[in-house]
């Protein structure tokens, strides 16, 4: 794998824990994989790529994408941040190749409930406590 288009991926459902270093990941589950072009990616294409990875219904619900970004140095505290626009997420890679953070994100489904919005081709989205997350091996690949 090559270092700086490796993601650290946490995924599943539950809160994240906050300690003296603020979001603590440590509960959820992760792995790492190879992304070819992280700095060009869309969130959509992120989504869809995440939603193959754990195997999820697209039909039923959708993942949330929360980057991890270090906002305090003394001492170290952590500080997660949804990525819903493509513009967020390319914003956050170049600030963890800049700063030398590894890519590291915490994804968790979210269900879809598309007759709650008041325009009609929007989707809502909940979270999702049912949901269990499925690493798809032949994806990571």
């Amino acid at each position: 794998m090559s270092g700086i288009n490796q993601i650290r991926i946490y995924y599943g459902q539950g809160k994240v824990v906050n300690g003296p270093s603020r979001a603590d990941l440590g509960p959820f589950p992760h792995i790492t994989v190879d992304h070819p072009h992280p700095e060009s990616a869309s969130i959509r294409d992120l989504k869809d790529w995440f939603m193959a990875m754990f195997q999820l219904d697209a039909n039923l619900c959708s993942v949330t994408v929360h980057c991890l970004y270090i906002t305090g140095i003394n001492p170290v505290v952590y500080e997660l941040r949804v990525a819903d626009r493509t513009y967020k997420w390319r914003k956050w890679v170049e600030w963890c190749r800049r700063c030398n953070v590894p890519l590291t994100i915490l994804v968790q489904p979210c269900a879809m409930y598309p007759w709650r919005n008041k325009h009609p081709h929007q989707k809502h989205y909940t979270t999702l406590d049912h949901v269990v997350l499925r690493r798809s091996l032949h994806s990571m690949e």
